[in-house]
């Protein structure tokens, strides 16, 4: 039986890479699926396509989640089509190459509000629901380099994922009560284009020497481990940071 038959699962970032990923992979493990993305409406149709193709109904939501009204948009059209959220992958998120001393004040608002800021009002306006049923998975998805030193990776960028991971801290203790949990994986270097923007010529061409695993992960790994942790069989699971990095912490 399929881990997660007849969930509805919302996935914020999901027209590509990860987020993708993950969306389609809740799909193959029973859940329909709503997904949330910015700009790309062709990368979201087969996104909503890959989803359908496994007999499950798909939800495609655009919206600047970065707003309050971009969130109450993409959680009441979930809540209007399926009738609850049962799970919640917040992936949204995106990055700059700039260092320290050359970031201004509105890079750094623009990288808090879309990796954190984001993540928090949606599962605010989720986690409302889900208490209701006293039954709910929310998951965020950080990053390594909110809780290691890796190169490339920029201080305003560690700094929104480093605190995804002390908000799923106070959140899974806060919603603990409901039945609700919170957890955070935290992927190292897998293949997207993300993960291409932190890594320079020199990291790339001595990746085979210093990873353990001698290669990237893939985001179907990273979907793997949230939809465990969206299902029964990650019950005991709750306020964790997971880091996904192949042996690389």
């Amino acid at each position: 039986m399929s881990i997660l038959a007849d969930k509805i699962a919302l996935v914020t970032g999901a027209s590509r890479g990860i987020g993708r990923a993950i969306a389609v992979e809740l799909a193959k493990e029973g859940a329909d699926v709503a997904i949330c993305y910015h700009r790309d409406d062709a990368a979201a149709a087969e996104t909503q396509a890959a989803i359908e193709s496994y007999g499950r109904n798909a939800l495609t939501l655009k919206a600047d989640l970065k707003t309050s009204e971009g969130a109450d948009y993409v959680v009441n059209e979930c809540i209007a089509r399926f009738g609850r959220v049962d799970v919640l992958v917040n992936n949204t998120g995106t990055t700059q190459t700039k260092l320290f001393l050359e970031t201004t004040d509105e890079d750094f608002d623009m990288i808090m509000a879309t990796n954190l800021r984001s993540a928090f009002m949606v599962s605010r306006r989720v986690a409302n629901d889900m208490r209701k049923r006293r039954w709910g998975r929310i998951i965020h998805i950080g990053s390594i380099g909110g809780q290691r030193l890796v190169g490339g990776i920029t201080a305003h960028y560690a700094a929104s994922k480093a605190g995804m991971a002390g908000m799923t801290l106070a959140m899974a203790k806060e919603l603990a009560r409901y039945n609700i949990l919170v957890n955070t994986v935290a992927p190292g270097l897998i293949e997207t284009d993300l993960a291409q923007a932190f890594m320079t010529e020199k990291m790339m061409s001595d990746f085979n020497t210093f990873h353990p695993l001698r290669r990237m992960g893939t985001p179907d790994e990273v979907a793997n481990l949230v939809a465990w942790l969206a299902s029964d069989r990650a019950s005991y699971m709750t306020g964790e940071t997971l880091i996904l990095s192949g042996g690389l912490s």
